[in-house]
């Protein structure tokens, strides 16, 4: 039987002043940090662009057309004794005005400067970003 790993789609959404936009988890392992505005699993037979689409309306209410997906960048992690793929994508554009639409999940939903993120941003979401702003499309990153 071949490897198989899970992965995970996160979107960027960066507005014109410069921000990104960032939620400010709820509850679980990530109680208290900030992460990407967008975040979830891609479920079995699922295509990243599609899951990044459900989770946006899921999470924030927003519709995403498929044309305004941008790739930014890949993270190969490792973590917790699990390796996944983790692939963000940048949200040129969207329909509606994102809010919280997961209370139980999510405690607040704002952009940040990008030269000034939280200290609470979650670690490998930090390394994404930085590297995707330094022009990286590639990292490989918790691995011993």
């Amino acid at each position: 039987m071949r490897f198989k790993t899970p992965s995970a789609v996160y979107g960027i959404i960066i507005n014109e002043n410069n921000q990104i936009l960032l939620q400010k988890r709820l509850g679980g392992v990530f109680h208290g940090l900030y992460d990407v505005a967008i975040s979830g699993h891609v479920e079995p037979f699922e295509k990243m662009t599609t899951a990044l689409r459900r989770e946006a309306k899921e999470e924030i209410g927003i519709h995403i057309e498929h044309k305004d997906l941008e790739f930014a960048i890949l993270l190969h992690s490792y973590y917790d004794s699990v390796i996944y793929y983790n692939a963000y994508f940048k949200i040129n554009n969207f329909i509606g005005e994102a809010v919280i639409n997961e209370p139980n999940k999510t405690s607040e939903l704002a952009y940040f400067d990008l030269e000034n993120l939280p200290t609470n941003l979650i670690p490998d979401r930090r390394v994404a970003i930085e590297h995707y702003l330094k022009g990286e499309h590639f990292v490989e990153y918790g691995w011993f």
